[in-house]
């Protein structure tokens, strides 16, 4: 694994959630309704809030290009993701990080695992979007993802 093309970061997890953002976005938090809550996520075309497998703990991030699925992931997700302005910012409510990358529109695969309650992983990887690609998705989920698909991708920030 090539430690140039990868950024790491750790949070303290914070209402069970996480967000992806574009950087300099006002009010980058999104609000979350029950639907929200069913499908594990909530979604603005400039921001994806995503709920951890763990209520609370340690999030460790490893934000890469890389297309590896790993075989411990819980969850995966995949979005389409615009980026701008060349950095993106990942965050929880206290603390966030920031993953600097080339303009343009990319699928962003998210999968989540957990070794043990309080303690998640994260792997955030920006790839090529294809044109067949039917997003958002899972291609995996756990029994918390109660809506795994017809998604409410309405929501506005927080």
């Amino acid at each position: 694994m090539d430690r140039e093309s990868h950024t790491y970061c750790s949070f303290d997890l914070c209402y069970r959630q996480f967000h992806i953002f574009r950087k300099g976005l006002k009010n980058p938090f999104n609000e979350w309704n029950e639907k929200h809550v069913e499908q594990g996520f909530s979604f603005r075309p400039e921001s994806i809030g995503i709920m951890m497998i763990s209520e609370s703990g340690i999030l460790h991030i490893d934000v890469s290009q890389d297309a590896v699925i790993c075989d411990d992931a819980k969850r995966i997700l995949e979005f389409k993701f615009t980026v701008p302005n060349n950095y993106v910012e990942i965050a929880t409510i206290t603390a966030s990080c920031f993953y600097k990358i080339k303009r343009g529109d990319y699928k962003v695969r998210i999968q989540l695992s957990s070794q043990h309650e309080g303690e998640d992983l994260c792997r955030i990887s920006f790839l090529p979007i294809a044109n067949d690609d039917d997003l958002p998705r899972y291609l995996k989920y756990d029994s918390s993802i109660t809506r795994p698909c017809d998604f409410d991708l309405h929501t506005v920030g927080a």
